[in-house]
Parts: structure tokens; sequence; C-alpha cells
């Protein structure tokens, strides 16, 4: 039978300290000595992003428009957004509030209520395309795609995710610690396997250059990798602690 301090501990690993209405601070400034470091907001991040729909949407572009305009579309698109985001980062790092609470100062808070929209719209979309991208994988590796096994697996999965959500900003930290470095090494093995699988960096030039094999090799085991980065990523929203 668990004791009065293992019960209190237990609370504090769910719900943080339990003096705090919220341990993630999303409708209040958080706190300095509450702000998570640069290691931290990385692998949140990194987590996040980490997406197999990205990583199909990118294959897709690839193989439409050819290596040279990739690298120079994804080389521009980065700078750009790299320096949106960095602005972003930088403004919620000195007022120490999330994005819908930094929206408020742009749009009112009437305004602020599209914003949150969108935000919430997109999480819920995420959670709906991200489950089945990696249910099936998960089902065909296994070799039990079936109608009930690939539903069993969307709730299971389903679950999983949401069980960073419930946990809040420090499980999406933990979890991100662990699977972000372990999809970096998957990715990696992936793309060493696809190159070699059309005959290295040449032959993966002229296939791209000619339009060809518009899914390379080693997409498939990134769907089923990266739900571990996925449920790092969960609807619990990255907008929970400022940058430091």
């Amino acid at each position: 039978m668990a004791t009065e301090g293992d019960q209190s501990r237990f609370n504090k690993f769910l719900v943080g300290e339990e003096d705090l209405p919220d341990p993630d601070w999303p409708v209040d400034h958080v706190p300095k000595d509450e702000r998570k470091g640069l290691v931290s907001i990385s692998a949140v991040l990194l987590g996040f992003v980490f997406f197999a729909g990205t990583l199909w949407a990118g294959a897709d572009v690839g193989a439409s428009l050819g290596f040279t305009q990739t690298m120079t579309a994804m080389s521009v698109g980065y700078t750009i957004l790299g320096i949106y985001v960095a602005t972003l980062c930088a403004i919620a790092a000195r007022a120490g509030l999330t994005t819908v609470l930094l929206s408020r100062y742009t749009f009112g808070r009437l305004g602020a209520k599209w914003a949150d929209l969108l935000l919430g719209g997109t999480q819920i979309g995420w959670f709906g395309v991200t489950i089945p991208m990696v249910a099936v994988p998960t089902a065909k590796y296994f070799g039990v795609n079936t109608s009930m096994w690939v539903s069993a697996l969307i709730v299971l999965w389903g679950v999983l995710h949401l069980a960073t959500a419930y946990l809040g900003y420090d499980g999406m930290e933990k979890l991100s610690l662990i699977a972000v470095p372990t999809l970096v090494v998957i990715g990696l093995l992936s793309i060493l396997i696809a190159v070699g699988d059309v005959g290295g960096v040449g032959g993966l030039v002229i296939r791209l250059s000619a339009g060809g094999h518009k899914h390379p090799i080693g997409l498939d085991s990134l769907q089923i990798s990266e739900s571990a980065s996925g449920l790092a990523s969960s609807p619990s929203s990255l907008a929970t602690a400022s940058c430091s």
C-alpha cells in the first residue's frame, strides 16, 4: 500500500510543484527560475518538427523539383523561417509569455482568439494525421495490417500521445531528450540506406533530377521511429514555457 510520501512524490511527478495552479504557466508570465534552457527547448522543438508528414512531403517536393531546386528552396525557406522563429523566441524570452499570450498584445483579446483557433486547429489536425501515419506502418511491420488491428493501434498510439499532454512540458522534455537523439541516429541510417539503394550520391542526384522514385527507401522506417518523438510533441502545446 502506497504511503503518503509515495503519493506526494507521484503527484509531484504528474503535476509538478503542488503549490502552482499550473506548472506550465499557460496564462501568466513564466518566472525566470521556471524558464527552460537551450537544451530543453531545443529537444522539445526538434521532437515537434520530426514528423512523418513533413518527411513525406519533403520526399515529394524533392522528387518533383529535382535536387538542386529542392536545396535552393530549402535554403531560402529555412532562412526566412529561422529569422521569424528566432525573433519570436527572443520576444518570448524577454517577456516570459507564451505564444498565445503574446498574440493578445498584437491582436487584442478578440483577435487573439483567431490565433488560438489556428494553433488549436493545427494541433487537432496534427493529431488526426499523425496517429494513422504511425499506426498503419506499425501494423504492416508486425504483419497485422487489418482494420481491427489498425483501429486498435490508432487507439493505443493516441493514448500514448495524449499521455505526454497530461504530463505537460516536463513530460515532453524527458521523452524528447531520449527520443530525439534516437530518431536522429535512425534517420541518418535511413538516409544512408536510401542513398546506397540508388547508387550513391551521384545516383541520387540523377534520380531526383529525373523526377523519379517519389518515396525514397527508408521513409517507412522513419514513420515508425518518429512516433517516439511524436509523443514528445503532443498537443499539450510547445508554448507552455518561454525560451530562456
